[in-house]
């Protein structure tokens, strides 16, 4: 199981069940932050922005690929992933605020359009956190084989 995961987050097609979704929105999610700790050790502001900003990037593709196989789960288009691609400059907006190396983290001071991009984003945070937990369907629909039944039933879904 653990090597085939790689290969079910880089791919658009196809199901997630709640626990296989959970362990690689875990694994993206530290690999990433390792990533940057591990790189941004004795280098300055800017490199340990670009690599933050970039590790944001990347996180948050993945992160949608992994909703869109949730979406496929639950019988929906992974198009509607698309709808989370305006949280990805946001996190990364954010993570660059609170970094502690930023002067302006201490005065407070956020750009007009921080306060309304975040709670108009909540609703879709909302959202996509009901798609991740909650379960899909246990029948085989138009993006493959349940990942909730066993392998072998998998491999004999009946027609219909």
């Amino acid at each position: 199981m653990l090597a085939s995961l790689p290969a079910r987050l880089f791919s658009l097609s196809g199901r997630l069940n709640v626990p296989e979704a959970f362990l690689l929105q875990v694994l993206v999610a530290g690999l990433g932050s390792v990533l940057v700790y591990a790189l941004s050790q004795g280098v300055g502001f800017r490199r340990e922005l670009e690599l933050r900003l970039a590790s944001d990037a990347l996180v948050g593709l993945g992160m949608l690929f992994l909703l869109t196989k949730r979406l496929h789960d639950h019988g929906w288009s992974g198009w509607w992933a698309v709808l989370g691609l305006p949280l990805i400059p946001l996190a990364a907006y954010r993570s660059w605020r609170v970094t502690l190396l930023n002067p302006e983290v201490l005065t407070g001071h956020d750009p007009w359009w921080y306060m309304p991009a975040t709670l108009l984003s909540m609703p879709l945070i909302v959202a996509s956190l009901g798609v991740f937990f909650i379960p899909g369907g246990s029948q085989a629909n138009r993006y493959g084989p349940s990942p909730r039944r066993a392998p072998s039933e998998r491999l004999t879904t009946p027609d219909t």
